[in-house]
């Protein structure tokens, strides 16, 4: 009898390299920028053999929220890009380095660098991608990916943030096990959530700063409170505590955030009375940002 042919082996499967960066204009540079920022660096990921993949794409459909955060845990490395200082950004890189993984950080060279993340060596490229830099960027940012997963976990050579300060004990997130039906049901109720959260969603979200000068200090300080990376996370976990929360509209959103009491301590540090007209407004742009 004829032996069977040994099954062919198969390939080793792509690691994915997660991306966070801008996409939308901030600073004067255009979504058509990004773009082209945005194949960069997908050029330099493959070129050191990783599956390029921005944070909140996924092949299933899901809540946005939950999917950047269960990608930011579960890629093994993950370039940011925190060139203009995009909140969003920012909010996502401080929980990539707090589940402390493998993390690469890039910036443009008219982007100062931010004091907290100075301790962690950024690779800078041209903001006006002028090619003969942009080469010898993406070369280099293929090497840092490759050395940055090999040395991770390697004494001395690791370039892990949170070992800057100390032993931490690190955030994981919980996983269980639910059978197929469970599974279909909790899927279709968040997608439900999502799809009523999109209709009861005004076209624009009636902002009083924008009769305003664009240099109005009132304007700057709404802006500023509006992307507070706390402030976020509260209109986040608000929003996530509970699914019929992404049933409201915006007004009743609004209400029910300024009560929400890691929210109300947040405009109230800042000088903010929560029930006034100025609240509303901060956090309707505040909604703005995190659904951006």
């Amino acid at each position: 009898m004829a032996n069977k042919p040994a099954p062919a082996e198969q390939p080793p499967k792509e690691m994915t390299c997660g991306i966070v960066m801008p996409i939308s204009t901030i600073d004067g540079m255009s979504e058509s920028h990004w773009r082209d920022v945005k194949t960069i660096l997908e050029l330099a990921i493959r070129a050191a053999e990783f599956k390029p993949n921005l944070v909140s794409d996924a092949e299933d459909a899901g809540v946005i929220h939950r999917r950047i955060v269960q990608n930011l845990y579960e890629n093994p490395v993950v370039v940011v890009d925190v060139s203009c200082r995009n909140p969003n950004v920012m909010f996502e890189l401080g929980m990539r380095l707090t589940f402390d993984k493998p993390t690469v950080i890039v910036c443009d060279d008219k982007t100062p660098f931010i004091f907290d993340t100075r301790v962690v060596e950024h690779i800078i490229y041209p903001r006006d991608l002028r090619h003969p830099l942009v080469e010898a960027f993406k070369a280099k940012l293929a090497d840092k990916i490759a050395s940055t997963i090999k040395n991770h976990d390697v004494p001395g050579q690791s370039s892990s943030f949170m070992k800057n300060f100390g032993p931490f004990v690190v955030p994981k997130l919980e996983t269980r096990v639910v059978d197929k039906e469970e599974f279909i049901l909790n899927e279709l109720r968040e997608l439900r959530g999502a799809v009523l959260a999109r209709q009861n969603r005004p076209a624009f979200l009636p902002d009083y700063s924008s009769t305003m000068s664009q240099d109005s200090p009132e304007r700057r300080k709404i802006a500023d409170l509006a992307s507070d990376p706390d402030l976020m996370l509260g209109v986040m976990s608000f929003l996530q505590s509970d699914p019929k929360h992404s049933t409201y509209d915006t007004d009743t959103l609004v209400e029910h955030l300024s009560e929400w009491p890691f929210v109300a301590n947040i405009l109230a540090s800042n000088g903010v009375n929560r029930a006034g007209l100025r609240a509303k407004h901060i956090l309707r742009r505040c909604l703005r940002n995190v659904r951006t």
